[in-house]
């Protein structure tokens, strides 16, 4: 039954009778006016993050993995049709292509996970994992240095610099052969601090190959 529903809610979305996830998200970001015979036009107030969690897990839409932070919390959603599992940081937190029931997190997902298993798609979930977990190595390994000259310093003091993130973003395998756009945004400032774009992909420009690609480095900024 449960299939049924969210099938049942892709048609209706490709038969335009119920808004798509897109414009689900358009609403979280830009301003609704309204206005009636009796009133004039009046903006009605954004979400803040803490109401996007509560409210927005019973927004009926499709599956998909959402990213929403306001520069001090992060949060990343495993969004299903009328449900969500959410995790929040407010200094370090990791989304990629697979639920983390994989990991051995969230019981509820796990039937999901086998699921994916038997359609196989073992191997894009084992690739995923993978870069999940060489993007954590770099974070904890910068969390030790940077504590060797700051002792007193909690987790959600320790940052790295723009540059370092740069290097990350770049690095095999969380850019590989797959990879044709990457970003990195700067949610307090509202900014896209740097963004790379490749017309074949990122392994061909590391191989110095014909996949010719360009960087805009935008703003800079001392912490990411």
């Amino acid at each position: 039954m449960a299939n049924v529903r969210f099938y049942g809610h892709h048609l209706l979305v490709l038969l335009g009778l119920r808004p798509s996830i897109s414009s689900k998200l358009r609403d979280l970001i830009i301003p609704k006016r309204y206005e009636s015979k009796f009133s004039k036009k009046t903006t009605k107030p954004l979400p803040d993050l803490a109401e996007i969690i509560r409210d927005f897990p019973v927004v009926p839409t499709t599956a998909a993995y959402l990213i929403f932070s306001d520069g001090e919390h992060t949060a990343v959603m495993e969004k299903d049709r009328v449900t969500a599992s959410t995790r929040t940081s407010k200094n370090f937190i990791v989304a990629t292509n697979h639920d983390a029931a994989y990991e051995g997190g969230s019981p509820g997902h796990v039937p999901h996970a086998k699921q994916h298993a038997a359609l196989g798609m073992q191997d894009l979930i084992d690739e995923s994992m993978d870069r999940k977990g060489c993007i954590t190595v770099k974070w904890k390994r910068a969390c030790r240095r940077y504590r060797r000259t700051h002792p007193d310093a909690t987790d959600d003091e320790v940052c790295i610099m723009k540059k370092t993130l740069i290097d990350w973003v770049e690095d095999y395998p969380i850019t590989n052969e797959e990879t044709h756009f990457a970003a990195i945004m700067d949610p307090k400032a509202g900014e896209v601090a740097w963004i790379s774009r490749w017309e074949y992909s990122a392994i061909a420009m590391a191989d110095d190959s014909s996949g010719a690609g360009t960087i805009m480095d935008e703003h800079s900024a001392s912490r990411e």
